[in-house]
């Protein structure tokens, strides 16, 4: 929160953020900011890296799969099946990278937004 303290007037879960993920409700916080459909184009895999720069790298499907799954029984035991099933088809359609989100916020909507420019949408 102290990289987007804007955000900290959203947090819902502020009395147990020490023990669990933050939780913001983007739908109250800024409903204008929220898309009702769009196409996809990339699997991004972010993780944070330890340095300025935001690069991007292709991952392999199964590298891609196994983090997605492994955070997925971690915060969703319950529901599982559907959404592996889910992910894994995607991954099977498009392209698949991991983005190393450097400490420079300002770089990484250009990263983004260029990796939508290079790959065609399915949906």
């Amino acid at each position: 929160m102290a990289r987007f303290p804007r955000l900290l007037q959203a947090v819902s879960n502020r009395c147990t953020t020490d023990t669990e993920k933050t939780l913001i409700h983007v739908h109250a916080f800024a409903p204008q900011q929220i898309a009702r459909r769009l196409p996809i184009r990339a699997l991004l895999l972010a993780k944070v890296a330890e340095t300025t720069t935001t690069a991007l790298a292709p991952i392999s499907r199964m590298a891609l799969l196994r983090d997605l799954v492994t955070s997925t029984l971690i915060y969703q035991p319950g529901a599982v099946q559907p959404e592996v099933a889910m992910m894994a088809a995607l991954a099977r359609q498009l392209p698949c990278y991991q983005i190393n989100l450097g400490s420079d916020l300002a770089e990484i909507p250009p990263v983004v937004a260029q990796t939508i420019r290079d790959n065609t949408p399915i949906g």
